[in-house]
């Protein structure tokens, strides 16, 4: 497995902002995250749905540096973004302020990937923890009425 290092100085303003709104979050999801040309688009901002358990500690994120270098679950869920044309995130499932799962929508979208090639997707696919094995298809509801 090859280690890419990114830093925040690297990011596109977008990327950096939905970056920031992760570590701020913690525990949680976002919902109906658009994708445009292969970059996040946060107007409107999309739906955040915090999860709060009880009896837990709570999170010492320590990222208020101005550039660090990102955790390589960051740089997969970039390098993810990056590669698809356009699409949707359905659901993005955040631990720790980290991206852990997600739901993409990407129906009749192209996803580029360096080890595959372009990969014609015609469903809703997972994308799981490790954001580099896609998941048989499942049924979801769509987020946006075109």
């Amino acid at each position: 497995m090859c280690m890419i290092r990114l830093s925040t100085s690297e990011l596109r303003p977008s990327e950096l902002a939905f970056v920031r709104a992760m570590q701020k979050l913690e525990f949680g999801q976002f919902e109906c995250v658009r994708i445009v040309g292969g970059e996040l688009t946060l107007d409107p901002w999309p739906k955040m749905v915090k999860s709060i358990k009880f009896g837990g500690q709570e999170s010492s994120f320590a990222g208020n540096s101005s550039d660090f270098v990102l955790k390589q679950q960051v740089v997969q869920f970039i390098h993810c973004v990056r590669g698809l044309e356009n699409g949707e995130i359905r659901q993005l499932e955040v631990r720790h302020g980290l991206p852990f799962a997600m739901d993409l929508d990407c129906s009749a979208c192209r996803i580029s990937d360096d080890r595959l090639g372009a990969v014609d997707l015609v469903a809703t696919v997972t994308v799981t923890a490790a954001m580099r094995s896609l998941n048989s298809p499942k049924s979801a509801s769509s987020c946006h009425q075109d």
